[in-house]
């Protein structure tokens, strides 16, 4: 679903890209994250060293300015040829998705090349009840994943370049 915070509404595409920039930056493995009331615990391990175990909260206004820099970065990035890291590209995918899919309260957790996705949703036909998914994702679902992202911003691209935009 949404990421609220008392002056924002946020998509979870937005949010978890700042997420997964920020773990890029920081060389993360082993990632959790955790979304709470108005923030998610990022709990990782920095640069490959397993006893390097690290636990940040980043409020979703905090991830709304991240998300700010990201824009003015890709700006300069495209004509640079840089890439983006994985985890950024793969969390933003997966927000996308999990906004398709009405998802709040996630718990996100790497386990060896898997992930392990938890989220509550709701069910209008019935009653508004609050009900938890649970799904793994792996490597394959993950390359379709990203690939089915690539696809929808070249479409969105297409549409840009008809409008006179690109």
């Amino acid at each position: 679903m949404w990421g609220q915070s008392s002056s924002h509404i946020a998509p979870y595409q937005w949010l978890l890209r700042a997420i997964g920039s920020y773990l890029d930056r920081e060389g993360a493995a082993r990632v959790q994250v955790m979304e709470l009331s108005g923030k998610f615990a990022v709990r990782y391990e920095a640069g490959g060293d397993q006893s390097a175990s690290r636990m940040v909260e980043l409020s979703y206004d905090e991830l709304l300015i991240f998300r700010t820099r990201l824009e003015t970065a890709r700006a300069a990035r495209k004509s640079r040829e840089e890439q983006i890291g994985p985890y950024q590209d793969f969390l933003r995918a997966l927000g996308f998705e999990l906004e398709q899919a009405g998802a709040y309260f996630i718990l996100l957790d790497e386990v060896d090349d898997d992930f392990l996705i938890t989220y509550q949703y709701l069910r209008p036909t019935q009653g508004y009840q609050p009900y938890k998914h649970l799904s793994v994702i792996n490597r394959n679902a993950r390359e379709d994943l990203l690939q089915s992202a690539y696809s929808r911003r070249q479409t969105q691209k297409s549409r840009f370049s008809l409008l006179g935009r690109k």
